[in-house]
C-alpha cells in the first residue's frame, strides 16, 4: 500500500506540474500573439500603441514620469494651481515659440487621471517642496488631505 501512496502522490505532482506549464504557456502565446493581431489593425494600432507606451512609461519603477510638482499660473494669471513637470517640451515648440518650455501637467480634482497638458517658461513656475505622490493625494482628495509636515 505504502508504494501505491507514494505512486499516487507521485502522478498527483506530475498532473498538477504539467497544468502549471500548461497554463503559463497558452497565456503566454495567447497574450503575445492578441498583441501582434492588435499591432496589425489599422486605426486601433495607433491607439493600442500609444496606449501600451504610456502605461509602460507611467508604471515603469526605473523612471519617474513626473520630476518635479509646481505651482502653475493656472486657468489664470494670477490663480495656481499645482502641477507636475513632465520633462522639456518637444523640440519644434520651443522653436515655434524661441524659448525654452516646460511640459507641464495640471491633473483636475477629485481624477487626477485627466487634466491639462500645459507648456511654461521655467521663471513662471514655482518650485515647491512636495513628492509627486503628496501631490496626487493632496489633489484627489481635494485639498482636505494636507500633505505631513507642511500644514
Amino acid at each position: 500500500y505504502g508504494s501505491q501512496f507514494i505512486i499516487l502522490i507521485v502522478l498527483f505532482l506530475v498532473t498538477f506540474l504539467l497544468g502549471i506549464i500548461a497554463r503559463s504557456l497558452v497565456f503566454r502565446l495567447f497574450f503575445y500573439y492578441s498583441d501582434k493581431l492588435l499591432h496589425k489593425i489599422p486605426l486601433v494600432n495607433k491607439v493600442y500603441k500609444t496606449s501600451q507606451d504610456i502605461i509602460q512609461t507611467l508604471f515603469s519603477s526605473e523612471k519617474n514620469s513626473f520630476k518635479q510638482v509646481v505651482m502653475a499660473p493656472f486657468p489664470t494669471e494670477n490663480v495656481y494651481s499645482l502641477a507636475l513637470v513632465s520633462r522639456d517640451s518637444p523640440k519644434t515648440c520651443q522653436d515655434a515659440k524661441k524659448e525654452e518650455l516646460v511640459s507641464v501637467f495640471v491633473p483636475t480634482t477629485p481624477n487626477p487621471t485627466t487634466g491639462f497638458l500645459l507648456m511654461y517658461k521655467k521663471e513662471d513656475l514655482i518650485f515647491i517642496d512636495m513628492t509627486t505622490e503628496e501631490a496626487v493625494k493632496y489633489i484627489v482628495s481635494c485639498g482636505v488631505i494636507v500633505p505631513e509636515g507642511k500644514k
